[in-house]
């Protein structure tokens, strides 16, 4: 039997044998999205009410209510596509089964690397944790993700190091 239920990443295998995973993240870790949520009430809200106010004019008199509430559900559509654009992602990652990670279009050969894991923070919520992947290569923490969630980075983890050929402590 097969699962129906979905992973949190896509795995597309190229021609040559290396392969790809595409997953979502997030831009924000959890210590800064409620630092954002506030400047996206006082910031960019009031940004695309400016934005959008023409269309005030275009429907003719302020005291319209059509006219205004057209204008409030444009201004709030606005605002939620550029939040929801600022605070989401698509992590792709290209693994060489063997001889490395290509990762944000920089080289990361498996020889150099001393370890691969997670770390993890307490997330704006108390049962959320975000975290994401990293590599220690030459005393340098790389990170090969944003944030998204522990089980999802643990999985991606897991593929890493069985892609790696490295026997991992």
């Amino acid at each position: 039997m097969e699962s129906s239920f979905k992973k949190g990443y896509d795995k597309n295998v190229n021609a040559d044998g290396s392969f790809e995973l595409s997953f979502k993240s997030k831009r924000f870790g959890a210590k800064t999205a409620k630092s954002f949520a506030l400047l996206g009430v006082f910031a960019l809200l009031p940004a695309s009410c400016a934005v959008t106010s023409p269309m005030v004019l275009a429907f003719g008199k302020s005291n319209n209510s059509a006219a205004v509430i057209t204008w409030l559900i444009v201004a709030f559509a606005l605002w939620f596509f550029v939040m929801n654009f600022a605070a989401n992602l698509k992590t792709t990652i290209l693994v060489k089964p063997n001889s490395g990670l290509v990762v944000n279009g920089k080289n990361l050969p498996f020889k150099e690397i001393g370890q691969i894991g997670t770390i993890n923070y307490p997330g704006a919520e108390s049962d959320k944790i975000a975290a994401f992947v990293y590599a220690d290569a030459h005393g340098t923490q790389v990170n090969i993700s944003k944030y998204i969630t522990l089980s999802l980075a643990e999985a991606i983890v897991k593929e890493l190091k069985e892609a790696s050929g490295v026997t991992w402590k």
